[in-house]
């Protein structure tokens, strides 16, 4: 028996993701609202439907798909606090979730940790779907995915004859043992991790580390000013039956790195490596090639890699960040990165290479025309809803920690790209006397650096559909605001005097009340006074009500409204 009542279902759409779950018909989208699963349905007006709601115990941490064998759905990763990975599947003929596996970490996870987990742990899965990863903090848990049986029959192809297949199980298993250690396991030197992400564009499965060998702070940061170091690691995985070992192969290393970087971005030839005040690129060889400056605050002392001064611009990218990467059928160059800050500033990063060679990187802030975005802030997740999208446009979903969740359509995002311009600001012409007569100390000479203005030809952004959200919710009280009046259309009203819960909520410009009613409250555009019937029906027209019929059973009397 529960001691409490869930009034309000969770509004926060905190994650999502497209994909094939329960229909291979369309791309569904997958929103996770702490502890729901809601499974939409978008129309071409780029409207959702809710098509399925699934509710679990514990708040859900994260989420991802990985195709099925011999099927064309997808199996569901869920990730929940602490540390507990739930592989799912959907049944078509009982419309349920059927859990095919489930692993808990959280027990070895403390034995193996030196300090206290985190309460959420972060879930990575391979671009080639050969493993998945569960970190917190500096413990990793490997979870290597059984290879389909195609893979394993070109395997054994060389030796057909010399072996006999295994039969098949009724229930092939999915996964092989997991295998759970500390991150010094793959590298004596890696200790306080600040992100982990599988790298593409490699044939087995290949990680970026980004970790702190000795944590920097204010007391410290004239010894260690670059304290952080991105490592990359090819993992081979031997699985049998009884453990799971895993051997590791340096690829590159990058050290000095500055103290703020706290996000790694996989794109098809290398990383992004996000950082509140820099942005930078690293290859996959492991070779710093450019780093953007971002505000006033970035680190100046840049010893590796063209440096590209946009102090101007005065981005900070707080953690967490929220980007998309949307790619076309030529990988590098349909590649679209889309970034977005915590006051839901858009900023475009504009990448061009040649092989390995990065010959252009860049970033600038999309301007948008209209206030679409004003009510919001803090985006908690973006996907991509590509059957809606088309050559000229883009469709999103977006989530907000404060804020509706939106379905957004960018029109023109290539156009406006491509408009983008660099000119010198036109400087008025002063009287030198004039000049002489005025001039302070601090006055720029005429051999100081010259200011560039950049433009970008505005776009407008399209809200198509919007999923209410009513937190955070910062303070809660009770009242008889539902319908105070007494009588509504001369009659008794019947919602007098409920007791309705009000809510401050949003944050900053989104700042808001809500109000939660305790039932339905009809709309009453029409009262009719009885003294005394029985029974009431309608009567339609051209599938329209048109007359109101009233039976007195004791008079035996019936009456025809229109």
């Amino acid at each position: 028996m529960n001691i409490y009542d869930d009034v309000l279902d969770a509004t926060v759409a905190s994650h999502s993701i497209t994909g094939h779950f329960t229909t291979a018909d369309y791309e569904e989208l997958l929103v996770v609202k702490t502890n729901l699963l809601c499974i939409y349905k978008p129309s071409r007006e780029g409207k959702l439907y809710l098509a399925c709601e699934f509710r679990f115990h514990g708040k859900i941490t994260d989420i991802a798909l990985i195709p099925q064998v011999d099927s064309p759905l997808d199996y569901m990763l869920l990730s929940t606090s602490t540390a507990k990975i739930s592989i799912i599947r959907y049944d078509t003929a009982l419309n349920t979730l059927e859990t095919l596996s489930l692993h808990y970490y959280e027990d070895k996870f403390r034995n193996l940790s030196l300090i206290e987990l985190a309460k959420e742990s972060r879930l990575r899965v391979d671009p080639a779907r050969n493993c998945i990863i569960l970190y917190n903090n500096d413990v990793v848990a490997l979870l290597p995915l059984k290879r389909s049986n195609t893979d394993e029959d070109d395997d054994e192809n060389e030796n057909e004859n010399s072996r006999t297949k295994k039969p098949k199980t009724n229930k092939e298993q999915i996964t092989e043992v997991s295998s759970m250690f500390h991150v010094k396991e793959l590298h004596q030197d890696i200790q306080n991790v600040v992100d982990i992400q599988f790298l593409n564009g490699f044939t087995k499965s290949t990680i970026a580390i980004l970790y702190e060998p000795k944590l920097g702070w204010a007391g410290n940061s004239q010894l260690f000013p670059c304290p952080m170091t991105y490592i990359i690691l090819t993992l081979e995985i031997i699985s049998n039956e009884t453990q799971t070992n895993v051997e590791t192969t340096t690829i590159g290393k990058v050290q000095d790195l500055n103290w703020d970087f706290h996000t790694l971005i996989p794109i098809s030839n290398g990383c992004i490596v996000s950082g509140t005040n820099e942005l930078a690129f690293i290859d996959n060889t492991g070779v710093l090639q450019s780093v953007i400056l971002l505000n006033a605050f970035a680190n100046k002392d840049v010893k590796k890699g063209r440096v590209i001064d946009k102090k101007s611009s005065e981005i900070i990218f707080d953690k967490p960040l929220t980007f998309n990467l949307s790619i076309g059928k030529d990988k590098q160059e349909d590649e679209t990165l889309l970034l977005m800050d915590h006051q839901t500033n858009f900023y475009y990063v504009h990448l061009e290479s040649e092989g390995r060679l990065l010959t252009k990187f860049d970033i600038f802030k999309l301007p948008i025309v209209n206030d679409a975005l004003k009510w919001n802030s803090i985006c908690s997740c973006i996907s991509h809803v590509r059957d809606l999208s088309a050559e000229k446009t883009m469709v999103l979903f977006m989530g907000f920690l404060s804020g509706d969740a939106l379905v957004v359509k960018l029109n023109n995002v290539k156009a406006a790209i491509e408009t983008r311009d660099e000119h010198k600001p036109l400087l008025e012409i002063v009287d030198e006397d004039e000049d002489d007569l005025y001039a302070d100390e601090n006055s720029v000479s005429g051999d100081a650096k010259e200011t560039i203005i950049e433009t970008v030809q505005p776009f407008d952004i399209e809200i198509l559909s919007s999923l209410r959200n009513a937190g955070p919710i910062t303070s809660l009280t009770t009242g008889k605001v539902c319908s105070v009046e007494k009588y509504v259309k001369g009659v008794s009203n019947p919602n007098r005097g409920e007791l309705s819960l009000v809510a401050t909520s949003g944050n900053g410009s989104g700042s808001h009340l809500t109000e939660i009613q305790e039932s339905v409250r009809p709309e009453v555009e029409l009262a009719l006074k009885f003294i005394s019937i029985t029974q009431m029906w309608t009567l339609k027209m051209k599938s329209v009500d048109k007359f109101l019929v009233t039976t007195d059973s004791n008079t035996k009397k019936s009456d025809v409204y229109r």
